[in-house]
């Protein structure tokens, strides 16, 4: 198995080196690929990333060419899972369609079975 690293743009393939750095919100100039996209001064977690070549915002997750199959399945199951609303006592609930259909085949009420 092969565990090279590949970083690059998802938009122009750009590929960042050891020297390309990033500036936070916060002042603070680092690699963000160093450190999965959270600035170590301020924590903030960047969900987006800019390319320094070709300039285009892109998913900073985007960016890793190499993540393993499995590994990118789960995120793509988290990142893109349906919701559905539900109203409990004048309130309005977000779950999953997985919760919502493990209530409904539990032959109980949707309200007692999601914990609110």
């Amino acid at each position: 198995m092969d565990n090279t690293e590949i970083i690059a743009c998802p938009k122009c393939d750009w590929e960042p080196d050891a020297r390309s750095l990033w500036y936070c919100t916060c002042s603070y100039t680092w690699n963000t690929f160093s450190t999965a996209g959270i600035c170590p001064s301020c924590k903030k977690r960047w969900q987006t990333t800019q390319c320094l070549s070709c300039h285009k915002n892109s998913p900073h997750l985007d960016w890793y060419r190499s993540l393993p199959d499995i590994i990118q399945d789960e995120l793509d199951n988290i990142t893109h899972k349906p919701i559905k609303t539900v109203q409990h006592e004048d309130k309005f609930h977000n779950y999953s369609n997985d919760e919502i259909q493990k209530c409904d085949s539990s032959s109980r009420l949707v309200k007692s079975c999601i914990r609110i």
